[in-house]
């Protein structure tokens, strides 16, 4: 089943073709320190490791954003 992410996380993601979501399975965040995080998709696929970014993240562009209260 696919993850569901929050609307406004999702206008927030700039997906890396094919990808236009979440897959299933381990994933990870890293930062380059720049200001961009990517999410990376993590363990194997059809017997091979796998290590794919699916999408990134400009982080630098969400300091000083309002956050939404719950």
């Amino acid at each position: 089943m696919p993850i569901q992410l929050d609307a406004d996380l999702q206008q927030l993601l700039t997906w890396v073709p094919p990808h236009s979501g979440l897959p299933t399975g381990p994933l990870k965040w890293t930062d380059d320190g720049k200001g961009t995080a990517a999410v990376v998709s993590l363990g194997k696929s059809k017997g091979k490791q796998n290590n794919e970014e699916i999408a990134t993240l400009r982080t630098r562009e969400l300091k000083g954003k309002k956050r939404r209260s719950s």
